[in-house]
């Protein structure tokens, strides 16, 4: 549907076309008074020409007919008295007087006429008339036509930077969001940006969908744990992190060779990228545990981003069930240093410590229950390597170290920690 504006624009045009149409009616018109007219002086100069050749036809016969009567005259003069010659010869005289006073104000006549025509049909005279009529009109027009269009303009100008605004926050958020780990929670804040998103990617035509609009779709098929539909989507995004993630998904839904290949096609892509690097790692760990090759991996991520602390706390989980204990104390070290992680590796890294720490079990605990017991938990972290090295370490508590992990993971309520004795003698701060 057309906009007000573009209605009384185009009305405008068709105005402007109709005064043209109008004007160059007139012009013809003109054109056709223009023969008349000059026809009407043609005629009137054909007749004066006539009139005139007629007049001195005329005279010259008068003339003659003078030199003939004077010439009569003459021979009458014999006969005739003084007084009869005076009353003829006045006469003549006034006769001719009369006749030549006719002529001239007939010419007199003819010759006003004629200016008066010639003015009238003047093209500048015309010209003058039309022109400055029409020219108003149309000055009127331009000026309300380019009132229209800066009215226009500044509108869609605003629009535009309004737009640009939008496209630039959503950019800077896709960003961010194309970063995150899939795996891990989203802030509150990444949360709200994600869902904002998402719904604007929803209503564009599959058609029409960009990589990032596939991003969002497969972020939000992730997060209600359609996978299937998230693998797909991630499938469109062809990067290190859309390849990525949909390595993950594939790996949630049980293809784990089509999640090897991806993962390997995403390391083509960006050999460096940390997020794939670290989901190779923990897919070679969980389904073909090639603990060396993990290690080689866990190692370029952590280069490429060192502060990464998920990163790092996987590659400690590694190392503490490879029987490193020491090296995996140091990694855990390095992400309480940085102080940049959640409440769910805090969970794992105080597990870690509870699984292979004896030193450090009861400061681990404590810690742990006062977390689980704030809700907070690592959804789905599998610990099931971890209690295989406990056990292999002779751990005391193996029961309650098995319950603990399915609390953590969100299997267990926390109440079913209420039997085991480590649990209830935990100190709480």
């Amino acid at each position: 549907m057309r906009s007000p504006e573009q209605q009384k624009i185009e009305f405008l045009e068709q105005r402007v076309q109709e005064l043209h149409a109008e004007n160059q009616k007139l012009n013809t018109k003109l054109d056709g008074i223009d023969d008349i007219i000059k026809k009407s002086v043609d005629e009137k100069t054909s007749a004066y020409d006539k009139l005139n050749s007629q007049s001195v036809a005329s005279f010259n016969s008068l003339v003659s007919l003078l030199q003939a009567v004077l010439i009569i005259a003459s021979f009458l003069i014999a006969v005739m008295t003084w007084v009869g010659w005076n009353n003829l010869t006045t006469w003549i005289q006034n006769h001719v007087k009369n006749e030549a006073e006719k002529q001239i104000k007939d010419r007199v006549t003819d010759n006003f006429l004629k200016q008066k025509i010639d003015e009238r049909v003047s093209d500048d005279f015309l010209a003058s008339k039309i022109d400055a009529k029409s020219q108003a009109a149309m000055e009127k027009l331009d000026t309300d036509v380019a009132a229209k269009a800066e009215q226009l303009f500044v509108r869609y100008e605003t629009d535009l930077k309004i737009r640009l605004a939008e496209a630039t926050k959503d950019a800077e958020e896709i960003a961010v969001l194309r970063r995150q780990n899939i795996q891990q929670p989203l802030s509150t804040q990444q949360q709200a940006s994600a869902e904002r998103l998402e719904a604007k990617a929803e209503q564009v035509p599959e058609a029409e969908r960009t990589e990032d609009d596939w991003f969002l779709l497969g972020l939000q098929a992730t997060y209600k744990s359609d996978h299937q539909t998230a693998l797909e989507c991630f499938e469109k995004v062809q990067t290190a992190g859309g390849l990525g993630n949909a390595a993950l998904a594939a790996e949630k839904t049980g293809q784990n060779d089509k999640a090897e290949l991806l993962y390997q096609h995403a390391i083509e892509l960006d050999p460096m990228f940390a997020h794939t690097l670290a989901g190779y790692a923990g897919f070679l760990v969980d389904f073909r545990e090639d603990y060396t090759e993990a290690e080689t991996l866990y190692l370029r991520a952590l280069t490429s981003n060192p502060l990464h602390s998920n990163t790092r706390g996987n590659y400690a989980q590694l190392l503490f069930i490879s029987g490193r204990n020491e090296e995996a104390k140091e990694q855990l070290k390095q992400i309480e240093s940085n102080k940049n992680y959640g409440v769910d590796l805090d969970l794992e890294i105080n597990f870690y410590r509870y699984a292979h720490l004896p030193e450090e079990r009861d400061i681990a605990l404590t810690k742990l229950k006062a977390i689980l017991n704030s809700d907070a938990r690592s959804q789905g972290w599998d610990f099931s390597k971890n209690i295989i090295r406990a056990e292999q370490d002779a751990h005391p508590e193996l029961k309650f170290m098995e319950r603990l992990a399915d609390v953590i993971n969100g299997k267990e309520s926390i109440e079913i920690l209420n039997q085991f004795m480590p649990w209830t003698t935990a100190i709480t701060n």
